[in-house]
């Protein structure tokens, strides 16, 4: 954990947006005790097709847990990697997912590191805020996933490696802190028992769409407002 911090203040140290005498007190030493340590992230253009990433800029943010925050910084979301990668000169590196750098807005999107579910098992991954409410909240997840090179036969050309997208997954979150996918009406019915019939007729009335985010927003700020 120490040494990814060193690494991200030798990274942040030019960008941050507050003195050095501001920072918090361990900011304070990590800077001061920073070590070289490289985490070098991403690919070739020549290597494959398409993409892995999505939202390149430069004016990403982190918010970190203290209410401090660093600015203007260069990133990218590796949706295939599921990992957000930072910029330092002409090369990229890994930003390590702990709980300190768990915001990330790259431009208008707002990135949280969050527990879900998947298959049964509790992962960690980042995910964008559709709606924060008090009650429930609704998160959208990326995918983008790689086809194998095809090596050539016969008339058959040979094909680079390929990053093709899914469309993206929608998660609620309620008061146990876990995401859980919701893709038809039973999935979140089941997940709000206390309010089955009420919701079950707004599903209904409005005609929500589970496949379509600001359908299931609508869903979600009504069940908020019960």
């Amino acid at each position: 954990m120490k040494n990814y911090i060193l690494v991200l203040v030798l990274l942040l140290a030019p960008v941050l947006v507050m003195s050095q005498d501001l920072l918090h007190p361990a900011f304070r030493q990590l800077m001061q005790d920073v070590e070289n340590k490289q985490m070098v992230a991403g690919y070739q253009n020549s290597d494959y097709s398409g993409s892995p990433y999505l939202f390149d800029t430069n004016t990403a943010s982190i918010a970190l847990e203290d209410n401090q925050k660093i600015e203007g910084l260069t990133m990218r979301y590796n949706v295939y990697k599921d990992v957000m990668e930072i910029a330092k000169g002409e090369q990229y590196y890994q930003l390590p997912q702990e709980k300190i750098f768990a915001n990330i807005s790259l431009e208008e999107h707002l990135f949280c590191l969050k527990v879900y579910e998947s298959s049964g098992k509790k992962k960690t991954g980042y995910f964008e805020t559709l709606l924060n409410g008090q009650t429930a909240s609704l998160y959208m997840q990326y995918n983008i996933f790689l086809i194998e090179a095809q090596e050539s036969k016969g008339y058959i050309e040979a094909k680079k490696p390929e990053f093709k997208s899914n469309p993206p997954k929608l998660f609620v979150e309620f008061d146990d802190g876990v995401l859980h996918y919701i893709k038809s009406k039973n999935d979140f019915l089941e997940l709000a028992p206390k309010y089955q019939e009420e919701l079950a007729s707004f599903i209904k009335k409005n005609k929500v769409k589970f496949k379509k985010s600001e359908s299931v927003k609508k869903l979600v700020e009504y069940y908020n407002s019960l």
